[in-house]
């Protein structure tokens, strides 16, 4: 097994800089416009000239995909941002602290916890609309607690090595040994932790766009893709194929790189922590 995982990581990595390669291209260049409707082409299956076929409109599927897959990502990296960025903090607060200030902490979590990403997802779009900035928003919050609570459980345990004691016994403050001293212990674990969310937010903005409550149109979405070739799969079935791949290409591709950055950052993670 040890040999494989470097090949994990290669192949994630790989693969994974390959998707944010085709992202980046579909920013500047596709093979068609993925907007332009042509009703004379509509429907039309995969070829030469549409190797991905046409939609119901006429529009370039392939284009789509590729136009599609900057709105999915930029909602799932957005969203693992903001857990990383409030989360971390909380976590490490929470791991250097006991009494009412951890569980203060840890019942913040789970009030969170009580209102799963889709249901704030629909909230937020009843107070405000739908829009990718709300998606990006509930599933970020629901982030939150994710890495707050494997920041603190990690944590806590190595507050109690020699390491730190003897920094204490240094005088150094508690931010100052959470910085330096028990976040950098982490750092593969929270990598692990990171890609398996991105993952998560890969399908879990693909699930809200199918409902419409992520990129409205005209803006591509892997999702609404979905829901808009589900009246069509019998007789146009690369409508669902090719961005239901997508979507599967992409969340495995990022859980690979997730497994093999754990072994590579910190292989000795599980006997640390």
């Amino acid at each position: 097994m040890a040999r494989l995982r470097p090949l994990s990581l290669k192949i994630g990595l790989g693969l994974t800089l390959t998707v944010c390669a085709i992202t980046l291209l579909a920013l500047i260049w596709t093979p068609a416009d993925p907007l332009a409707q042509d009703l004379s082409q509509r429907l039309l299956a995969p070829s030469l000239a549409h190797p991905f076929g046409t939609d119901a409109l006429g529009r370039d599927v392939l284009s789509l995909v590729m136009a599609a897959a900057a709105n999915s990502l930029w909602v799932a990296g957005s969203a693992v941002a903001l857990g990383l960025f409030l989360g971390v903090p909380l976590g490490l607060w929470a791991a250097a602290r006991s009494g009412w200030r951890d569980d203060v902490v840890m019942r913040g979590g789970d009030l969170i916890f009580a209102f799963p990403s889709l249901l704030t997802a629909v909230m937020l779009a009843a107070a405000t609309g739908p829009s990718a900035f709300n998606a990006a928003l509930a599933l970020g919050v629901f982030n939150i607690p994710v890495f707050m609570r494997v920041v603190r459980g990690a944590g806590r345990g190595l507050w109690q090595r020699d390491y730190v004691t003897a920094a204490r016994a240094a005088g150094r403050g508690t931010v100052s040994i959470s910085i330096q001293h028990i976040l950098p212990h982490l750092l593969g674990l929270l990598a692990v932790q990171a890609a398996v969310q991105f993952s998560v937010g890969v399908a879990a903005e693909a699930g809200l766009s199918y409902l419409g409550l992520a990129a409205q149109p005209p803006a591509p979405s892997w999702g609404r893709m979905l829901a808009e070739s589900q009246t069509l799969i019998g007789t146009a079935p690369w409508l669902a194929i090719f961005p239901g791949l997508a979507i599967f290409v992409t969340v495995l591709v990022l859980s690979l790189t997730g497994d093999g950055l754990r072994d590579r950052l910190d292989p000795r993670l599980k006997r640390e922590v």
